[in-house]
């Protein structure tokens, strides 16, 4: 695997190549695959129809069995999606990858995540493999229920993740999520012209609650 990966990550990727491995051998957890560049081709590797992973790593993508079959059946309609830089948030590093259904805790929320994708950047193209994977997974059994999804994320630079989400899922719903439009007010407008933040989240609810 690629010596020098995200700032030093190196041995990380040796591991969550055994990881894919071992989360691969029980098919109730989900599925998981590591996707390399050799010889200017596409490699992917999931531990089982391969001996060992060899190349240059390009991103990872697993689907969480449980949490996604409980969120088909409970009908749940909405989800959300974030992006992290590993460096920067250690609480949810590889937290996300422990157990059959895993959980973090982040600002007093409990993240029960569906899938996870890893990647050295945000790009429309890594996206759009991360979303294929999930239709793809287990001869499409969850494909019915994603394109009817509403996704609540940051849209990425310019516009990425909006724009795989069209792509790969043309009848699902973006919004944009009120965490992240509050941090581009942040950034954006000055605290004298800048609307409540307890008015900001009181109209949020009162959206979503009429929507």
């Amino acid at each position: 695997l690629k010596l020098v990966a995200w700032g030093g990550y190196g041995p990380e990727l040796d591991e969550l190549a055994v990881w894919t491995r071992l989360f691969n051998e029980n098919a109730s957890n989900g599925y998981a695959v590591m996707r390399l560049t050799r010889d200017d081709k596409l490699v992917v590797y999931d531990g089982l129809t391969q001996e060992r992973p060899e190349g240059e790593f390009q991103s990872f993508s697993c689907v969480f069995r449980p949490t996604l079959m409980a969120c088909m059946r409970a009908g749940v309609s909405a989800i959300s999606a974030d992006s992290t830089f590993l460096p920067l948030r250690p609480d949810l590093n590889m937290l996300v990858c422990e157990g059959e259904c895993p959980s973090a805790m982040s600002n007093g929320l409990t993240i029960v995540p569906v899938a996870n994708h890893l990647c050295f950047g945000e790009s429309g193209e890594s996206y759009i493999d991360m979303w294929k994977f999930m239709v793809d997974y287990s001869d499409g059994i969850a494909a019915k229920w994603l394109h009817g999804i509403t996704l609540h994320a940051d849209r990425g630079p310019g516009g990425c993740m909006a724009s795989a989400l069209a792509h790969v899922l043309p009848s699902a719903i973006f919004r944009s999520c009120a965490f992240h439009v509050w941090q581009a007010l942040e950034r954006n407008v000055p605290p004298k012209d800048r609307i409540d933040r307890k008015l900001f989240m009181t109209l949020v609810d009162t959206i979503t609650q009429e929507g």
